[in-house]
């Protein structure tokens, strides 16, 4: 498990804390990485079935949200067991998502 750092503001003075997570998100993602996937597991996230990625290089998985799932179908095919082996870049972008501006991880097949 993995312990993200995260900066709270208490009496006026910011305060690091640690939360701890087995999932990547994209404040852990700096500048662009390549990997490996280990595995795909159908996972209860939220109350929701949701697709999480394991690589070979991290001991965190990455949820897929549904831009990621159908560019890896479109990729590899819609069988998760041919994804393993295959290469991926991650990278940060911002998007609008519910009229919000936020952060998220790109995946770009190799």
């Amino acid at each position: 498990m993995i312990i993200l750092s995260s900066a709270i503001m208490r009496g006026g003075e910011e305060m690091k804390i640690q939360i701890p997570t087995k999932y990547m998100n994209a404040s852990m993602l700096t500048g662009e990485k390549i990997y490996t996937i280990a595995e795909v597991q159908l996972e209860k996230l939220r109350d929701k079935d949701k697709y999480v990625l394991y690589f070979l290089e991290d001991t965190i998985g990455l949820p897929l949200n549904i831009t990621n799932l159908k560019a890896l179908i479109n990729a590899y095919g819609n069988d998760t067991d041919n994804w393993v082996n295959k290469k991926v870049r991650l990278k940060t972008a911002t998007i609008i998502f519910n009229a919000q501006q936020k952060n998220t991880i790109i995946i770009e097949p190799l």
